[in-house]
């Protein structure tokens, strides 16, 4: 007797292709997982302080702005109704809109001074500040008609006498809603943009190669307002490098 061996082929079925592509579908994705970085992977869930009134003032508070050093260091900057009575304001008292400062240092906040008032002006508000690598502040705000710079060192901010007298960079009423930004590159120069009203109305660019103490023309980036507009406001600007 003979016996005959035959191999036999099982064809897959669809419902065997459907598993197949399901399994290759499972292998390539755990794959793609294996070569992910660890922390793309798993990432503790992002948790928020509890809010702290920073101001703690008798008035009202308002358009803040923040600005960290290469140290660590936080400072804060904000507007604030600065009270007739009270012998420390930095212009010795007067009811105006000033600036107000604090700095937090990685454990704790310092107490929040008055900085910076505008020479003849009620106001000062609306700040915007950056700081140059050569560790200096450098900050701009609107007055009611005029646009203001000042600047001091970053481990003296907190002293409104180490603040340079505010010069006026830009008039023809260029207050407007958060209407400045700074920025500073890393060559150090400054550039600044605030929007006007009135007849000159616009956004415009103004820059400083000697850390503020002269200016370049101020230059319009805007195009003009149409009949529909009304004026411009919430302009920003941010260095890349």
């Amino acid at each position: 007797m003979f016996c005959h061996l035959r191999s036999v082929i099982s064809l897959p079925t669809a419902r065997h292709k459907k598993w197949l592509y399901f399994g290759w579908l499972l292998l390539i994705f755990g794959a793609f997982l294996l070569i992910l970085p660890f922390d793309a992977r798993a990432q503790d869930p992002v948790i928020w302080s509890k809010a702290e009134n920073l101001s703690l003032s008798p008035t009202s508070s308002r358009h803040p702005a923040i600005v960290a050093d290469d140290y660590g260091n936080v400072h804060v900057f904000w507007s604030e109704e600065l009270l007739a009575t009270d012998p420390d304001t930095a212009d010795g008292g007067s009811g105006r809109i000033g600036i107000m400062y604090m700095r937090w240092d990685g454990e704790r906040w310092t107490l929040p001074v008055d900085i910076i008032v505008s020479p003849g002006d009620a106001r000062a508000d609306f700040i915007a500040a950056d700081i140059a690598p050569d560790g200096r502040l450098h900050a701009v705000w609107g007055g009611q008609s005029d646009f203001y710079y000042s600047t001091a060192n970053v481990s003296e901010a907190g002293n409104p006498n180490a603040w340079g007298e505010p010069k006026i960079l830009a008039g023809n009423n260029a207050r407007s809603s958060r209407e400045s930004g700074i920025t500073i590159d890393e060559q150090g120069v400054i550039h600044v943009i605030y929007a006007t009203r009135g007849s000159l109305a616009g956004v415009y660019h103004i820059s400083s190669e000697d850390g503020g103490t002269s200016w370049r023309d101020a230059e319009q980036i805007s195009s003009g307002l149409s009949s529909a507009e009304a004026g411009f406001a919430n302009v920003r600007i941010v260095n890349d490098s």
